[in-house]
């Protein structure tokens, strides 16, 4: 099983559903600069990989704790001691990654057959993606 890790160290932005006003489309603009981030990132790590066949994808998405905290609980959130219950939804996170991969890591997000993600507390904000290959359709 061959495995690709990306490290971005960035604030985890979710999926927004896409606006519309009349015929014209509007999309969010911090999060087209977060996937432009995370497709330049994959292209300088690993090229245009164009994955076949079945992938696993692990994404960890961290969490600076808010400066407004006092020292001791921040230190308790980046011990593990506090889960990160808040904005944003895992699922929105993970669904704007695999958009973001789409095309360049693998070919289509369809191929994803099982996906985890957590999010946590840490020093510093980033996105950590790991993609496994487990099989290729024949």
């Amino acid at each position: 099983m061959k495995k690709y890790k990306l490290v971005v160290k960035t604030r985890p932005i979710p999926w927004k559903r896409t606006r519309r006003s009349g015929n014209r489309y509007f999309l969010d603009e911090k999060e087209s600069a977060y996937r432009d981030e995370l497709k330049y990132a994959w292209i300088h790590t690993h090229g245009y990989t164009n994955l076949e066949g079945a992938l696993i994808m692990d994404c960890t998405f961290t969490f600076a704790p808010p400066k407004s905290w006092s020292d001791k609980k921040k230190k308790r959130a980046i011990n593990g001691d506090l889960e990160y219950t808040t904005y944003p939804d895992i699922d929105n996170l993970g669904k704007c990654v695999k958009d973001a991969l789409n095309k360049i890591a693998y070919k289509d997000d369809r191929q994803i057959v099982r996906s985890v993600n957590n999010k946590i507390y840490s020093d510093e904000d980033r996105v950590c993606i790991t993609i496994y290959e487990v099989g290729r359709n024949e």
